[in-house]
């Protein structure tokens, strides 16, 4: 007789960390569980209330850790913040809780082209100086 599996998958890693990205967001998620995970869902937020999912990776079953990679496309997405987080099952149906979420920048604006360059010489060495832009 086999005892029935009720250990859910554990998300150990979200990556990347928080950054500013323009066009893709390359995901990566680490996953262990005991029985096998058999996918992993990516879902994403602008408010930390609605997820709107992404995309499910599906997973060739085995114990242990699985690493699953997935490319979130925000070349059209608004400008501003967004947040991700990832949930996996296993071939059981355990899901797990949701990852720690990871907030992203969507950010195709170019910063303000640098003012005020001002120029010195000392001891036979340039110096450069200026005031940054906004970004």
């Amino acid at each position: 007789m086999t005892t029935p599996d009720t250990i859910a998958p554990v998300i150990e890693q979200l990556h990347p960390m928080s950054g500013s990205f323009a066009c893709v967001i390359p995901l990566e998620d680490r996953v262990s569980d005991n029985s096998g995970v058999v996918s992993v869902t990516f879902q994403a937020s602008k408010d930390y209330i609605i997820w709107n999912e992404l995309g499910t990776i599906a997973v060739p079953q085995s114990p242990g850790t699985v690493h699953v990679k997935y490319d979130y496309e925000v070349s059209k997405v608004n400008e501003g913040i967004v947040v991700v987080r990832a949930i996996a099952r296993d071939a059981a149906g355990n899901t797990s809780k949701a990852s720690k979420y990871v907030e992203y920048k969507v950010d195709r604006t170019a910063p303000q082209i640098p003012q005020g360059l001002q120029v010195s010489h000392s001891g036979g060495y340039i110096t450069l100086q200026w005031d940054q832009g906004d970004d």
